[in-house]
C-alpha cells in the first residue's frame, strides 16, 4: 500500500511578527530611521530645570522678606521643601521615561505596511492590550461603547501646509505674533498702554482659549467606538437631534498611535494606495541621498527635482521629522489622512482600550441608532 504523502508543516520561521488579526506592535519608526522617544526631551530639560528652580528658589526667598513676621527658618524651610519637591517630580517623570525608552528596545523599530493595524506603544501597554486581542476563530464582538470628546477629528499640521493660502496666513502670523506682544509688553513697561487696557487683552486670550471648551458643552460631541468602526456623534445645540459620521476601520490601513494619543486612519507607505494621485511614470533610479555630488548638475547648483528627491529621502529615514506619523507618505496621502484625537477625552485609557478592540475585531457592528448613542 504506498504511503500517503506527509502534509508540509509550517516552518517556525514563517510565523508572521504581527501576530493574531494582522496587528503589528512596534515603536513607529521606519527601516533606515529611528522613533521618537519623548523622555530624551524630559531629561535634556533637567539642567535648565534645576537652574530655573534655583533661580525661583532665590527669589522666593526674597520675596518671603516682606512679611517680617516670617522667621528666617520658616523662609528657608518652605523654599527649600517647594524646590525638593518639584525636583523630585520632575526626576521621577524622567526616570519613568527613561526606564520605558530602554525597555522598548524589545519592540521592534520598524512599522509593518502590510500589517492591518500597526499599534504604536510601550512594552507595558503592549502587555495590557494583548489578552484583548481575540484568539482562534473569535471575531472579538463586544458590545458597542461610547465616549465624550472636546474634539473628535483634527488636522495635521503637514496637509494644512499644502494649502498655500494658510501657509502665507501661518508664516505671516508666526512673524508678527512676536512682534505684537513686545510692543504690548513695551508699552505697558514704559506707560504708553494703561494696566487696564493690557488686562482687556489678557481677558480676550482667555476667552479665546475657553471657548472651545465652552463649545464642547454647548455642542457636545461622542466617539461611539463599535467592532469594526467608528462614529463621530455631534449633537446639537444642548443635546439636539445629532448628526453622526461614520468611520471605517478596514477600508484603510490603521496605525494606533498610544505614545500621542492619536488613531490615525490612511496609506503612509509607498505600497499603499494613493487618493487622487495621477499616474506616474516609472521613476528613476535615485541616488544615494547623502551624496550631493550626484544630485547636482554640471554648474554645481542642485537641480529642484533633485532636492525635493533628497527631502523626500531623509524625511523617509527620519532625519528631519517634527512629528512622524502626520508627515508620512505623499501629498496625497497626508490630505487624506483621517485623525482622530484620543487625548481630548477625561477618560483616555477607555477610549483607547475601546478603538484597540474595534481595530482588531473582525464581527459585524450590527445596527446603532441614528437618534442616540446607544440603543
Amino acid at each position: 500500500m504506498p504511503m500517503q504523502p506527509t502534509p508540509p508543516q509550517p516552518h517556525a520561521t514563517t510565523r508572521s511578527p504581527r501576530g493574531p488579526s494582522g496587528v503589528h506592535f512596534c515603536r513607529g519608526g521606519l527601516k533606515g530611521g529611528g522613533a521618537s522617544i519623548g523622555s530624551g526631551v524630559t531629561a535634556a530639560i533637567i539642567p535648565t530645570a534645576l537652574l530655573g528652580g534655583l533661580a525661583l528658589s532665590v527669589a522666593g526667598f526674597f520675596a518671603l522678606a516682606r512679611y517680617p513676621w516670617l522667621p528666617l527658618a520658616v523662609r528657608a524651610t518652605v523654599i527649600s521643601l517647594v524646590f525638593l519637591v518639584g525636583m523630585t517630580a520632575l526626576f521621577r517623570i524622567a526616570a519613568r521615561g527613561y526606564r520605558r525608552s530602554m525597555s522598548s528596545l524589545r519592540l521592534p523599530m520598524e512599522m509593518d505596511p502590510d500589517a492591518r493595524v500597526n499599534v504604536i506603544c510601550w512594552p507595558d501597554q503592549k502587555e495590557h492590550l494583548e489578552p484583548m486581542m481575540p484568539a482562534g476563530d473569535d471575531p472579538g464582538y463586544f458590545e458597542p461603547e461610547a465616549c465624550r470628546v472636546w474634539v473628535a477629528q483634527r488636522t495635521s499640521h503637514a496637509a494644512l501646509m499644502q494649502d498655500p493660502k494658510f501657509a502665507r496666513r501661518f508664516f505671516v502670523a508666526v512673524c508678527v505674533f512676536p512682534v505684537i506682544l513686545q510692543i504690548g509688553m513695551q508699552g505697558l513697561v514704559h506707560n504708553y498702554i494703561s494696566r487696564s487696557t493690557m488686562l482687556i487683552f489678557i481677558a480676550l486670550v482667555a476667552a479665546a482659549i475657553m471657548a472651545p471648551i465652552v463649545w464642547g458643552f454647548l455642542f457636545p460631541k461622542y466617539l461611539r467606538i463599535a467592532p469594526g468602526r467608528l462614529d463621530i456623534v455631534r449633537f446639537g445645540l444642548l443635546g439636539a437631534a445629532p448628526t453622526i459620521e461614520t468611520i471605517s476601520l478596514r477600508d484603510r490601513p490603521v496605525r494606533l498611535d498610544l505614545r500621542r494619543r492619536e488613531l490615525l486612519l490612511g496609506g503612509w507607505h509607498e505600497s499603499h494606495p494613493d487618493p487622487d494621485a495621477e499616474p506616474k511614470p516609472e521613476p528613476e533610479p535615485m541616488t544615494e541621498p547623502d551624496s550631493f555630488a550626484s544630485a547636482t548638475g554640471a554648474s554645481g547648483e542642485e537641480e529642484p527635482t533633485s532636492r525635493r528627491r533628497r527631502f523626500n529621502s531623509a524625511l523617509w529615514e527620519n532625519k528631519i521629522n517634527p512629528n512622524l506619523q502626520t508627515y508620512l507618505g505623499s501629498p496625497t496621502q497626508i490630505k487624506a489622512l483621517t485623525i482622530i484625537p484620543l487625548w481630548a477625552t477625561t477618560s483616555q485609557g477607555t477610549l483607547a482600550d475601546a478603538v484597540f478592540r474595534a481595530a482588531v475585531s473582525t464581527a459585524e457592528p450590527g445596527p446603532l441608532p441614528d437618534d442616540r448613542l446607544i440603543g
